[in-house]
């Protein structure tokens, strides 16, 4: 009977040498695929993706494989999956900022995340932070404010740096107004908080309109003019009007 769900952790725990397989630019990822490999004979399956395609849909059908094809011969459900994560660890900001990779791998039910080119210590701790769960401080540095501090410190600096400013509504964002200029096909870029509730905005000729989110900001290498009109629906929609 296993005494993990890794095999890999199970034989390091014994102090064994681990093998594993798969290569370092990407690996087949299909549902055929994992059910042949759920006998391999190597302790675990490399999956690379630092050099190969971020295949997220794949690698679900492949753990799907694995689970069906399953159980392995040591008796464990798949054969432990390691996947190489596209960032880079140069630096703590860079691994904080692509933290979202190891949520999309973990998720797929893999048993471990490798980050290459691990180049600081701080790096190192961002990256086994990102990849707990907010209540598992296991190997993250006590130091660091735990989910709930982060979220109250980010509220004290909102309301100082703007204490008039109307908080946030549950289940939706601020709507936004968009004035646009006098001038065709250019926009002042401003924004407002308020409400916008004219049915007479200015309507764009169907080959410039492009349809988009109003985020109440505008880049100015689009230089659009942006209207803002209530539908049949009681919907706000945003029309972006390309300049000629």
């Amino acid at each position: 009977m296993p005494s993990r769900i890794n095999r890999a952790i199970e034989l390091l725990e014994q102090d064994q040498a681990i093998y594993y397989t798969g290569g370092h630019s990407g690996h087949m990822l299909t549902y055929a695929q994992g059910r042949e490999d759920a006998h391999v004979w190597a302790d675990y399956i490399n999956v690379g993706m630092e050099h190969g395609a971020f295949d997220m849909a794949g690698l679900a059908e492949y753990m799907r494989g694995l689970v069906e094809g399953g159980p392995t011969r040591a008796g464990h459900r798949t054969p432990a999956v390691i996947v190489e994560a596209p960032v880079n660890g140069t630096d703590r900001e860079n691994v904080r900022f692509n933290a979202w990779q190891f949520r999309q791998i973990l998720g797929r039910g893999v048993h471990g995340v490798l980050m290459c080119q691990a180049e600081s210590a701080e790096a190192v701790r961002a990256f086994v932070e990102s990849c707990r769960y907010p209540h598992q401080s296991a190997g993250v540095d006590p130091a660091l404010p735990s989910p709930v501090e982060r979220m109250h410190e980010a509220v004290e600096r909102r309301a100082a740096a703007a204490p008039n400013r109307p908080p946030l509504r549950s289940g939706g964002s601020r709507r936004r107004n968009i004035s646009s200029a006098a001038t065709p096909g250019r926009s002042t870029g401003k924004a407002s908080c308020c409400s916008a509730s004219s049915s007479k905005a200015p309507r764009a000729s169907p080959i410039a309109r492009r349809s988009s989110l109003c985020r109440g900001s505008v880049s100015p290498n689009w230089a659009p003019a942006i209207s803002v009109s209530r539908s049949a629906t009681s919907r706000f929609r945003a029309t972006r009007i390309l300049s000629k």
